[in-house]
């Protein structure tokens, strides 16, 4: 019998971008809670409607574990609506309202809003970006840091030319 100060730890499934592994890591060694958890690759964001089917698959595979988790916790922004209309079926779903891992990686809507105030095509990249994606950092002609992610900077320079893409 648990008496009023007993604490009964959760089960608890997260799934995530592994852009957050290290964030991730660092609150689940923290938790009184049993934390599972599962992460997507990073480039898997490149395609909204591809990551909602991976997202969605994980959620419903840890339905049919056959653990009781009391609840499902997805690490992820809307990911380009990636995170629109995905559901659990028997299981609380807990997803953070963020628009994307910025936000939440800054802390809040406000953080984010006055880190980008003003110029809100401002490159940002964090640890996990550079560990996880095919991102990485450069100094621009004009001196400024860019984030360049993989080919999609070149493919915006051929569709746009390169004083569009580097407004992008």
């Amino acid at each position: 019998m648990m008496g009023p100060t007993s604490f009964a730890a959760m089960l608890l499934k997260l799934i995530s971008c592994n852009v957050f592994q290290r964030e991730a890591s660092w609150c689940i060694a923290r938790s009184p809670h049993v934390i599972d958890v599962e992460y997507t690759e990073l480039g898997e964001h490149v395609r909204s409607a591809g990551l909602r089917e991976i997202i969605q698959g994980k959620i419903d595979a840890t339905e049919a574990s056959g653990k009781a988790y009391d609840a499902i916790l997805l690490l992820f922004g809307l990911c380009g609506n990636a995170t629109i209309g995905l559901q659990a079926r028997r299981t609380r779903l807990v997803i953070p309202r963020a628009h994307d891992c910025c936000t939440i990686l800054l802390g809040s809507r406000k953080k984010f809003a006055d880190h980008f105030a003003g110029a809100p095509s401002t490159p940002f990249s964090s640890a996990g970006y550079i560990e996880r994606g095919n991102y990485f950092l450069r100094t621009s002609d004009d001196g400024a840091p860019e984030v360049q992610v993989g080919d999609a900077y070149q493919a915006l320079v051929k569709k746009y030319g390169e004083d569009d893409a580097k407004y992008i």
